[in-house]
């Protein structure tokens, strides 16, 4: 039979939102019959919770009354509400006397709180449903996988309201039983590591392995002492050279890097360090470049990357043979000429306009700069100050001339000496051209002829003879240059980047390099327990992290691992460890600046997929965002340190999260750290069952007897003592392992 048109719609038709008035009105009036039931209810709901906006306000009220100290009844509910111009919007006194005089008691509060809260639930979830589903409709240019997380983010934050309000009190004798059970089982368990072991046998004997639901802050200064004086010069995607200092001030840069195919391409630094004053060595290659760092600071070699303090006169370091970067700021032909005539009258530096432009004029400009200066041998250009002459031999290895840098007197002598170089000379100087396809074996005298000849003798064409070496030399994007000295310079401010996956940059035109404790414990523990870590790899791409571990697991030198250039001997451990590695319950996720809910979210869901979690760990804690509150980078830290102890708790699973220190340890004679070192923020501090610091002697002090050996300091341990153990660092395959003494031990 068809329904009426005068017939009363359904309640699906409605679709009315979930809530209870009559429990609503009993939660209202219990609280104004006895002012002790709010401390009954209080954590259990807000104004929010409520359906209708009259309620809420008198919530609000009351709520407001009981939080200072005043009675809520009836009369001083009126008189506060008419005093903020609500009283009417309630219903007036009318309503509230009824509310109060229809609730028999508040005895059963608690429940019609439940009630009303349950409804609250259920309107979020149809709200949030309705959110996703509009969302699904109208994507906003979003992917799949961005609005599933949103709306698991949306769904876990309901979820989490209402887990807060299952805790509370528990009388001790209900605990007592639980404990005793507990410490009859540590007495019967003959292991004296109560938690997660980290394979680290004076670590775990310390603090009884990972304790389940700890937060363990684990910190480090960052570069450990790898940096570079304030004034080395960093080339900028632009084509501008700016010191590394000023990078620091203005805390954003692109900046070139190699990658583990020798070649060079832009990044963006992920954190900017200063590094306070420290002592400070000049290094200078056999092609005349220079470079002020610190000891512990890598050079690529050719036996991998090594910090400055193990190398000495005569070994090869990376530099770049071509740097390929043009501006895009032009200037016309009189301007230009207008510059080369007045750089060759001997100026200190070349006009910071020139190195912004394009290939064109820039190739323009250092013809007419040649023969303003010596025309007739244009192989060697004579400049009596340092800077324009190490400005040029920059802007000449933009087209891929190298020189030599030599100093006669008080001058300065730049000289092209290799065959590929004066090739470049010709083609992309002289003639302003790409070099030919195939490149002509020549005679020193036939190259000189042809410098001399090509500025007159434009139509100069190549021989069709072709040097197969010259060709695989314009491929390689670096050349092994030969340190010539390592001096002292003294006391110097020093700065340094972070740059994510391949962790090196460019400076003076030298390649230099920029979690490993963490990242061993996670290792050990996915491997030895066979639990599953999950790893929150913020700074390093998953690829990144996966050649580390490669590394550590089959003893093999990271830097042949990153670049494949592996020995016979090598690939049986690789096969080996990749066949173990395969097996272990790793999982990495690499997302950048996650927000505590987002990485709330994702660790819940691998602890439903996997399990009981046996580790998490976060690399690193600075480079995780705050919900809000962006414009205090303290507030935003403690937001985060405490979502991460509360993340801990909630999945019984140690956290560890690495932390960076302040500079402040640098200026003082002791360079260990103490817990007033950790940085942004002292709610670090408060939030951490465990703090440890990590502590390399040779990084300050080059000549201690404690090379290879590192120290964890635990400063802080809640349930602990506190110490300090000794590792063995494996710089070459980034390792802790037990120090020396525990070999051998029976």
């Amino acid at each position: 039979m068809q329904e009426s048109a005068s017939s009363p719609p359904s309640v699906d038709s409605l679709k009315v939102p979930p809530h209870s008035i009559e429990a609503e009105q009993s939660v209202l009036g219990g609280l104004m019959l006895s002012n002790e039931a709010w401390f009954s209810i209080s954590d259990r709901l807000t104004e929010k919770d409520f359906y209708r906006r009259d309620h809420q306000l008198i919530f609000q009220a009351i709520k407001t009354l009981s939080e200072t100290g005043n009675p809520s009844d009836v009369i001083t509910l009126s008189e506060w509400l008419g005093q903020q111009s609500k009283l009417e919007l309630v219903g007036g006194l009318s309503y509230l006397g009824m509310l109060a005089k229809n609730t028999p008691s508040a005895a059963n509060i608690v429940a019609y709180a439940d009630i009303v809260r349950e409804r609250s639930i259920l309107r979020q979830l149809v709200r949030v449903g309705g959110e996703i589903a509009s969302s699904a409709f109208q994507t906003n240019g979003r992917s799949t996988s961005e609005l599933l997380d949103v709306a698991e983010r949306q769904v876990f934050e309901i979820a989490e309201q209402g887990s807060r309000n299952k805790n509370g009190f528990v009388p001790v004798r209900d605990l007592l039983a639980e404990t005793l059970d507990r410490i009859d089982a540590l007495y019967q368990n003959e292991e004296t590591i109560t938690g997660v072991p980290t394979g680290f046998t004076d670590f775990d004997n310390l603090t009884s392995g990972l304790q389940r639901s700890d937060l363990i802050i684990i910190a480090g200064r960052p570069s450990m002492g790898k940096c570079l004086s304030a004034d080395s010069e960093i080339l900028l995607s632009d084509g501008r050279l700016a010191t590394i200092e000023s990078l620091y001030q203005q805390q954003h840069a692109e900046l070139l890097t190699l990658n583990s195919h020798n070649k060079f391409s832009f990044t963006q630094p992920s954190a900017f360090i200063d590094d306070g004053i420290k002592p400070v060595y000049r290094v200078t290659t056999r092609s005349g470049r220079t470079v002020e760092s610190t000891l512990p600071h890598p050079f690529l070699t050719l036996e991998g990357w090594k910090p400055l303090a193990s190398l000495q006169k005569g070994v090869r370091i990376a530099v770049p043979r071509l740097l390929n970067v043009f501006g895009t700021q032009a200037l016309d032909l009189p301007t230009l000429d207008k510059f080369a005539k007045k750089c060759a009258r001997k100026t200190k530096k070349i006009p910071d306009a020139i190195f912004q432009l394009p290939q064109t004029e820039l190739a323009y400009f250092l013809k007419q700069l040649i023969l303003n200066n010596e025309p007739e041998n244009p192989l060697h250009y004579l400049s009596k100050h340092e800077r324009f002459a190490r400005q040029l031999q920059h802007l000449w290895l933009r087209f891929g001339i190298l020189s030599h840098l030599g100093k006669h007197k008080k001058t300065y002598t730049l000289s092209i000496e290799d065959f590929y170089s004066i090739q470049c000379l010709i083609y992309k100087i002289w003639l302003a051209q790409p070099l030919p396809a195939e490149l002509p074996l020549l005679q020193e005298q036939q190259l000189l002829a042809q410098v001399h000849s090509a500025y007159a003798a434009p139509e100069l064409q190549p021989p069709s003879l072709a040097n197969l070496l010259w060709q695989q030399a314009n491929e390689c994007e670096i050349y092994w240059d030969e340190i010539y000295s390592i001096q002292s310079v003294g006391n110097k401010q020093v700065y340094d980047l972070t740059i994510p996956d391949t962790h090196n940059f460019v400076a003076n035109d030298i390649c230099v390099h920029n979690t490993t404790f963490a990242m061993n414990i996670a290792e050990n523990v996915a491997l030895h327990t066979k639990l599953p870590v999950g790893i929150f790899s913020m700074e390093m791409s998953s690829d990144q992290l996966i050649m580390r571990v490669i590394s550590s697991f089959s003893r093999i030198n990271l830097q042949k691992v990153r670049t494949g250039k592996l020995e016979d001997d090598d690939w049986p451990r690789l096969t080996s460890a990749i066949t173990v590695l395969s097996e272990t319950p790793l999982f990495i996720d690499e997302t950048p600046a996650l927000n505590p809910t987002e990485l709330r979210a994702r660790a819940r869901r691998l602890a439903r997929e996997q399990g009981q979690l046996g580790l998490i760990v976060i690399d690193y804690l600075q480079l995780m965002q705050g919900s809000g509150n962006r414009e205090n980078r303290a507030v935003e830290v403690s937001e985060i340190s405490r979502s991460l102890k509360s993340l801990a708790k909630e999945l019984n699973v140690p956290v560890i999260a690495l932390s960076q220190l302040n500079r402040s340890l640098e200026q003082r004679p002791n360079k260990r750290p103490v817990m007033s070192d950790l940085r942004e923020s002292g709610s670090i501090e408060q939030d951490a069952d465990v703090i440890a610091f990590i502590y390399r002697d040779e990084v300050y002090n080059p000549d201690t007897e404690d090379k290879g050996t590192a120290e964890i300091i635990v400063a802080k341990q809640r349930n602990g003592p506190i110490d300090t153990v000794r590792l063995t660092f494996l710089g070459n395959i980034t390792k802790f392992e037990n120090h020396i003494s525990h070999y051998g031990e029976g």
